[in-house]
């Protein structure tokens, strides 16, 4: 009779570790549990393998199963303890990018002549009041796009410096504001007649000024030495004080970021495309805007607030690849279009 018990015992152990799931780790899915190991007659049962191997990876994962005990042969034998679970994978935020890189792959186009807004809500992380900040995007212009009242961007409300946005055709020429100076860029914060106080103008031909294609332009605000400088392909075309021609220094609201148009310039907005919308919450230095333009970013830069790659190409949503979601939306009934960015050069992180 001993001798049958103890031959039994030994079938019904092959037949456990036979059955034994392999510990593979996955990038999503905790690892099993050991399976449990039959004791020889009359010993209690011995308890499962150790807890499963944490899961690994971006995606959230769920915990790997507990390897169950098997009786022991006789009745002295105790059930063998089930391995723990594993733990699941943490869901990433940042870090290696979630999605897969498209490179240039899609951009919004805008119809200058009716509102079709865009509109991110970065809420408290929005640059506020004298607080330093960078706002650049790739822009697609064309002749049409170099018109006044046509703005690529703006954030604030209209009043003193209560606004800050980009806009085109206007300059300060002769202690006076000239409209239609085209071809030029400038920085707008008031909304009142002697507004448009610092601008770029630009030759024809001019290394950074195209008529027709694809632009990098950046503003930026210095809270520590109160300036402006408005930055196309990373190249400085224009740098002053903020209070330059009796403007009163910036103090921007912290109200949502209005892509490819402004509350305050009525039914129009900017004619072109727009890519790779990007706000920081630090003056990016000349070198930093160069060495990131021609980049794709994954959201986790020091200092970036509002990263949008614009690559959907479906829906009335663009994601926020920073750690605020701040995800941009379509809001009007007349939506901007999704059209391939050709002809920018990007490439993946």
């Amino acid at each position: 009779m001993l001798k049958q018990t103890f031959l039994t015992g030994i079938v019904l152990t092959l037949l456990a570790c036979s059955s034994d799931p392999s510990s593979v780790t996955s990038p999503a899915t905790g690892g099993s549990g050991g399976a449990a190991v039959i004791p020889m007659a009359g010993a209690a049962g011995a308890t499962g393998a150790e807890a499963g191997t944490s899961g690994g990876g971006v995606a959230s994962g769920a915990g790997g199963t507990g390897g169950v005990g098997t009786a022991g042969s006789s009745a002295a034998g105790a059930n063998g303890g089930g391995g723990a679970a594993g733990t699941g994978g943490a869901e990433a935020n940042g870090g290696a990018p979630p999605w897969t890189c498209q490179g240039s792959g899609m951009a919004l186009e805008f119809d200058g002549d009716q509102v079709d807004e865009v509109i991110a809500d970065l809420m408290g992380d929005m640059p506020a009041d004298t607080a330093s900040r960078t706002i650049e995007m790739w822009a697609y212009t064309r002749p049409k796009s170099w018109r006044i009242g046509h703005p690529l961007f703006d954030v604030g409300t209209a009043g003193g410096g209560k606004v800050l946005g980009l806009d085109f055709a206007t300059k300060w020429e002769n202690s006076m504001m000239v409209q239609d100076a085209y071809p030029s860029l400038n920085i707008y914060s008031e909304k009142e007649p002697n507004d448009f106080g610092w601008w770029a103008p630009f030759t024809p031909g001019s290394p950074n000024y195209l008529e027709t294609g694809w632009m990098h332009v950046a503003i930026r605000y210095d809270h520590d030495t109160n300036k402006y400088a408005i930055l196309t392909n990373a190249q400085v075309v224009f740098e002053g004080d903020a209070t330059l021609h009796g403007h009163v220094a910036i103090r921007t609201a912290a109200t949502p970021l209005h892509i490819g148009f402004s509350e305050d310039f009525g039914q129009q907005g900017f004619d072109g495309k727009i890519d790779e919308v990007r706000v920081w919450n630090k003056a990016r230095t000349d070198a930093e805007i160069k060495s990131t333009m021609h980049s794709v970013l994954r959201g986790d830069e020091a200092g970036l607030i509002g990263n949008w790659h614009f690559d959907e190409g479906v829906g009335t949503v663009s994601k926020d690849f920073t750690s605020g979601h701040h995800d941009a939306v379509m809001n009007t009934p007349i939506k901007p279009q999704w059209v391939k960015a050709e002809g920018l050069e990007l490439k993946c992180p």
